[in-house]
């Protein structure tokens, strides 16, 4: 795996265990920095050597190469007094050949949705004895009807509904909450653009054999 070196004086932040994002594994890490992101930038601009891609995301400016089969990318941010960024490592080999087992994950989540759900995004990871996946879709069907839906999946898994929170009256979004020994699982069921229904869920596993 690449190493990235940090500019002088610069601060490491541990961010734990790598998470998966959409099946790709992510190595993060972070920095902050006194000095002005410009000269961090410059920095880092010669510690990943060319060719590099570069392109400003709002505040950020973003640094990224592929090394040796991994990718490197930077993310710089002005910060008072200085500078602030993550440095993410992934390796691009390791996905291509889980791909299908993760493509194959992926499609029995997505069985259990309404038809016309698309999903947007799903992050994984494990850390201490917990393993935690956060799923983001979208569909056409209405709160209600997803709220429905939901509550019957999760009640076949062995779930009980433990918490109930309308957040917006008018909107109608909901907060649902679940249970059972060892799981927990949260759904945040809320209106979209264009009439459609946006579902957050985060699923967490516990390892009751750990401290």
């Amino acid at each position: 795996m690449p190493v990235v070196n940090l500019p002088p004086h610069a601060i490491f932040h541990e961010l734990g265990q790598p998470v998966v994002v959409n099946g790709l594994q992510i190595q993060a890490s972070g920095f902050s920095s006194l000095e002005k992101p410009e000269k961090v930038t410059e920095w880092f601009r010669s510690q990943l050597g060319t060719p590099l891609s570069q392109r400003a995301l709002g505040r950020r400016m973003v640094l990224g190469r592929l090394i040796n089969g991994y990718y490197v990318t930077v993310q710089i941010e002005a910060t008072a007094p200085g500078t602030k960024g993550l440095i993410g490592i992934s390796n691009l080999e390791s996905a291509a050949r889980e791909r299908p087992q993760y493509e194959n994950y992926r499609r029995e989540f997505s069985d259990r949705l309404p038809k016309d759900s698309r999903i947007i995004n799903h992050i994984s990871s494990n850390d201490s004895g917990r393993s935690a996946s956060q799923w983001l879709y979208t569909n056409s069907y209405g709160v209600q009807a997803n709220e429905i839906h939901i509550v019957e999946m999760f009640k076949r898994e062995g779930l009980a509904m433990q918490y109930r929170n309308v957040i917006d009256e008018k909107g109608g979004s909901v907060i649902l909450q679940f249970g059972s020994k060892g799981r927990e699982v949260s759904a945040s069921i809320l209106p979209a653009a264009d009439k459609a229904t946006s579902v957050y869920i985060i699923s967490t596993l516990f390892d009751n054999k750990k401290p």
